[in-house]
């Protein structure tokens, strides 16, 4: 009979025919995939941060540029903020939205984290339960493989943290620098401020209060007050901005703290858990090897045995002849 394999691809091609997948295979799939996917999506979110950090970190901080830009996908969604790059100038209120929107991210991406490894840990004391029924019918196998999983998915869950604390402290950076800048400016007003109010008093302290008291009209005076009130303003919004930064900066730390030490603890377990396996294995490559050299044992034996019945079975029957 000739081969039809080429016709069969053939008229299957051609018409669009394709063999599905079980609906077991594809719910196995997709429930060993989850936990990856997660994993994906926020080193994606944790990635797209630090981009959006770094691209912006100019405009960021020149606070001297006080333009008013189109900020308006701040308004969206919180990860909305990462599409927002090349951006030039920044006005303080664009700069809190910014520090808001990337602490809000930060905390959301720690958050997620702790779900998944709190899925993992679950997950392991489940096993531990079921292994006290299946101790004498575990598959030694199967055993490593769950270890290795294990062990690969805190290694995931250790490199995000890893990654989330370089983000926060790019931005604490940031915001310190944004901090520092603001009071070196704030600085340079008061001492430019001090000087032309010295300068002014040289030239005719007694003549500016008599003027101030005689000559000035109220449309003069209202002036001055309006003046007075601006500067006022200016500096008691300097004061809310460095208070919300300080207290951002204090969030921001607190995670860092929070991260560290967590990182440290993921890593101790880690460690622990490759031992184990390592551990494991070799329990389970020593058993091998005993299985082995027992098997090798018993077939010499059985040999000795077969050969001692028939030599005796043959004497027996010599002596049995005689007689």
């Amino acid at each position: 009979m000739s081969d039809l394999t080429k016709i069969f691809f053939e008229y299957s091609n051609k018409h669009n025919i394709s063999i599905p997948e079980t609906k077991k295979n594809i719910q196995k799939k997709n429930r060993e995939d989850l936990f990856i996917k997660e994993a994906y999506q926020i080193f994606k979110h944790i990635k797209e941060l630090k981009k959006f950090l770094t691209d912006i970190r100019h405009a960021y901080l020149n606070i001297e540029s006080r333009e008013s830009i189109d900020f308006q996908s701040f308004n969206k969604q919180n990860t909305s903020v990462l599409s927002c790059r090349g951006l030039k100038t920044l006005s303080d209120k664009q700069r809190e939205e910014i520090d808001t929107k990337s602490r809000i991210i930060i905390k959301q991406s720690r958050e997620r984290i702790l779900k998944l490894e709190n899925l993992e840990k679950n997950k392991k004391a489940q096993r531990k339960k079921t292994i006290i029924f299946t101790l004498f019918f575990q598959d030694s196998s199967k055993k490593i493989k769950e270890e290795l999983i294990s062990e690969h998915r805190n290694c995931i869950t250790w490199f995000l943290n890893k990654k989330l604390k370089d983000v926060s402290l790019i931005h604490e950076q940031q915001q310190r620098i944004k901090l520092q800048h603001q009071i070196e400016k704030n600085k340079r007003i008061i001492n430019s401020a001090n000087i032309l109010s010295i300068q002014a008093n040289k030239q005719s302290q007694d003549a500016l209060i008599f003027n101030l008291n005689t000559n000035l009209s109220k449309e003069q005076i209202q002036v001055l007050d309006t003046e007075n009130n601006e500067i006022y303003e200016y500096f008691q919004s300097t004061l809310d901005q460095v208070r919300s930064v300080q207290k951002s900066l204090s969030e921001i730390s607190k995670i860092q703290t929070e991260l560290a030490s967590h990182i440290e603890e993921q890593s101790y377990i880690t460690n622990k858990l490759h031992e184990e396996v390592l551990y494991t294995s070799e329990l389970i490559k020593s058993g091998s090897t005993q299985l082995i050299h027992t098997k090798k044992i018993n077939k010499t034996s059985s040999r000795f045995i077969t050969w001692f019945l028939l030599i005796s079975s043959s004497i027996l029957l010599l002596l049995d002849w005689y007689n």
